[in-house]
This record gives C-alpha cells, sequence and structure tokens, in this order.
C-alpha cells in the first residue's frame, strides 16, 4: 500500500512540474512564420513569400502575393519641428495620421495590444483595404501597413494583427 501512494505522489508531482513548466503548454504563435528584417531597422514574422521591394516616397515595403506591407517612420526631432512632443502615445500619433491625411477611420486595439487604423480607399476603380499599426522606439514613431484587395481584408485581418505584434524596431 505504501509503495501504491508514492507511485501516485510521484505521478501527481509529475503532472504539476510538467504543468508549471509549460511542458505540452502554449505554442509558438510565429511558428510556421518567416521572420522578416529589413534594413531600415525593422523586422517581423510574416508568412512565407514575402519580398523586399522599393517603392518612391516608402521607407521600406514587402511584396506578397495577395498583400503588401510598407514602413514609415517620423522621428522625434522631426515632429518637434511641426509642434508634437515625443510624450505622445501610439493612439495619439494615431489620431494624428487620420487627421493629417483626412481618414475615415477610428483608432483601435487588437487583442494582441497592437494599436491601429483601419481603412479603405479606392485606386483606379479597385477597393484596398490598409491596416496601419504602430509603434513607438526610443527615437521615432513607426506606422507599418499592410495592404490587400477588399476582397481579402477580412481573411486577411487576422494575420495582420498577429504580424504586427511581432514588429521590433531599432
Amino acid at each position: 500500500m505504501k509503495l501504491k501512494n508514492i507511485a501516485v505522489f510521484l505521478l501527481v508531482l509529475t503532472i504539476c512540474v510538467s504543468l508549471m513548466t509549460g511542458c505540452g503548454g502554449e505554442d509558438d504563435p510565429y511558428k510556421g512564420l518567416v521572420l522578416y528584417e529589413h534594413p531600415v531597422g525593422i523586422s517581423l514574422y510574416m508568412e512565407k513569400g514575402f519580398s523586399e521591394t522599393e517603392i518612391d516616397g516608402v521607407l521600406g515595403c514587402y511584396q506578397g502575393e495577395i498583400a503588401n506591407v510598407r514602413f514609415g517612420k517620423d522621428t522625434f526631432e522631426a515632429l518637434a519641428e511641426v509642434g508634437y512632443t515625443d510624450d505622445m502615445t501610439e493612439s495619439e500619433y494615431a489620431k494624428l495620421v487620420i487627421a493629417a491625411y483626412g481618414l475615415d477611420s477610428e483608432v483601435k486595439t487588437d487583442g494582441y495590444g497592437n494599436v491601429y487604423i483601419a481603412y479603405v480607399e479606392n485606386i483606379s476603380g479597385a477597393d484596398v483595404s490598409y491596416y496601419a499599426f504602430f509603434n513607438k522606439s526610443t527615437d521615432a514613431f513607426w506606422m507599418t501597413t499592410f495592404m490587400c484587395m477588399t476582397e481579402y481584408a477580412e481573411k486577411l485581418e487576422d494575420d495582420f494583427c498577429l504580424w504586427a505584434s511581432s514588429i521590433s524596431v531599432k
């Protein structure tokens, strides 16, 4: 009987240790994704198949089969020149972007804590959906904008949010 109690105790102890240390626990949310490290100082995980491309007036860009992503950066120094301070939050900066570009959007926060705006523009007769995510670094605000044809937007929005949650800026 004593041996049986010891065996049960060891089994319970093993289960408790496994649960506490995460054995068999959460999956990596970025598993199966590729780390893209852009030379402008931003990195993020996205699905395989994006290639770096250049667009005039855009700091950095990746092009995929049905979606693109581009990066923009406003330094605190540049913002100070037009009367803004570096103590703004990502949400306040997003509101500034909405006003500056006259966008029909509102600031949102997704389940990952990402601050973003979503809007649609008609480009040459086609509706394009944009999801712009905002990050604050030590010297700038970064805007990472995912875009796709609106017909794919509902399918891709969750992916865009997950990918944005992996953004790292220098």
